[in-house]
């Protein structure tokens, strides 16, 4: 889906108890993180080499907000794992389902037998405790799901924070195209939107992104009025989190079961590379990202990049995801190199 079929959503950040909270004034960039349209929308992705694959990230929360985009002394990180990409242990034998092998055939079942908007709630709570058991929820405490029996134009299920305060849950919201799409489908969708969630549950601690995230973090600092940059969200750091989950499920789409849908992974792969694009003309745009804001996400730049030539290397047949990765690489390259005393700074600890 297009940027201007984004739902909205409040792009705030969720603190940890006893912990200050930054200053937002966001008004503009108010965004939901949506899955997979039904008509070749934009969004998928996991990530390659860059970092292991369950290495500690940033800050669950930043304690207090930092006198610039560029100055993050005053944060202290608290590090967590990242789990949404993780892998899912098999299923025994016996039980495995023949076609998503992730999950046991009797998941499968239930998705394919939940027809109304009760069975189909049923299904998905069922189905986001026993991912949760398999160490694939960042935080179910404060994960909730709900299902929509509306279909929604451009998305098959909506991520978004459902308030400010230190316990309000990122909610996803799931539609009935991801049902009728068929239990693959969803369930790749799932997995595609629990990564949304613990991008929303996470920001960056230091100076600076880092390649070894575990996760494409919310910026908390974009709309804080003394951040010293102004940039679109839309045009920067959605991009950059969708090719993160468009990419997940490529290169996942043997244990979701997605590869036996021609249809959704071409729709996949279009998405991702509209996303690409999108970032691309960003990049290239100085006035649309300002100096200081290209510093700082420098490193995620970077990892969008890895990323596609990952899920590239996977699909060789899908040539434009190559080209989306050089012309990336290229666009970062002509805005010359990132000054050693940012790539050198380093945090203050107090």
């Amino acid at each position: 889906m297009r940027y201007d079929n984004v739902p909205q959503r409040k792009q705030h950040r969720t603190l940890a108890a006893g912990m200050s909270a930054p200053v937002f004034t966001q008004t503009t960039a108010n965004l939901s993180l949506t899955h997979h349209t039904t008509s070749a929308a934009l969004e998928k992705q996991e990530q390659p080499m860059l970092a292991a694959p369950l290495g500690y990230s940033l800050a669950n929360f930043p304690i207090r907000a930092p006198k610039s985009v560029l100055d993050h002394a005053d944060v202290i990180p608290i590090q967590r794992v990242a789990a949404a990409k993780g892998a899912v242990s098999a299923p025994d034998a016996s039980v495995v389902s023949s076609t998503i092998p992730d999950l046991p055939k009797t998941y499968v079942d239930k998705i394919t037998a939940a027809t109304d908007s009760a069975s189909r709630q049923t299904v998905l709570n069922e189905l986001l405790d026993y991912l949760d058991t398999k160490g694939v929820v960042d935080d179910r405490q404060h994960t909730t799901i709900v299902y929509d029996d509306q279909r929604h134009a451009t998305s098959n299920a909506v991520t978004e924070m459902t308030g400010t305060g230190d316990n309000d849950p990122v909610r996803i919201t799931v539609y009935s195209n991801a049902f009728a799409d068929g239990p693959a489908v969803l369930y790749s969708t799932l997995r595609h939107e629990l990564i949304h969630a613990g991008q929303r549950m996470s920001a960056p601690d230091e100076s600076r992104t880092e390649s070894t995230d575990d996760y494409i973090h919310d910026d908390f600092m974009g709309d804080a009025p003394d951040s010293g940059t102004a940039y679109n969200k839309r045009e920067l750091e959605l991009p950059m989190q969708e090719i993160e989950a468009y990419t997940w499920e490529l290169l996942n789409a043997d244990k979701t079961g997605v590869n036996a849908n021609q249809s959704y992974m071409n729709s996949t792969v279009s998405d991702l590379v509209g996303y690409a694009g999108t970032l691309i003309e960003t990049v290239e745009d100085d006035n649309t990202l300002p100096d200081n804001a290209f510093f700082y996400w420098y490193n995620y730049l970077g990892k969008a990049v890895g990323l596609l030539n990952h899920a590239a290397s996977k699909y060789p047949n899908y040539k434009d995801i190559r080209k989306m990765a050089k012309n990336l690489q290229d666009a970062i390259d002509g805005r010359g190199p990132v000054p050693q005393k940012q790539q050198n700074k380093k945090r203050k600890k107090n």
